[in-house]
């Protein structure tokens, strides 16, 4: 297994702020059944905060930018 050295943990609206798109938009795609974005759930609770791993926002960005 890799870990990397530093994971960087945004928010919700981190998220949206970066992508340009609402915190609505955000938590709507990170939590379908088959979600788009790759995210932590921080507990058992249905309305636990949401975190998500910078680098994984990365590589959906690019996922989705290179599609043919």
């Amino acid at each position: 297994m890799h870990w990397r050295a530093v994971v960087i943990i945004l928010t919700a609206r981190e998220v949206a702020e970066l992508l340009r798109v609402s915190e609505g938009w955000v938590r709507d795609h990170a939590t379908r059944k088959q979600p788009r974005l790759p995210m932590l759930k921080m507990g058992e609770h249905k309305r636990a905060p949401l975190r998500f791993d910078l680098d994984q926002i990365k590589e959906f960005v690019e996922k989705w930018t290179n599609r043919d």
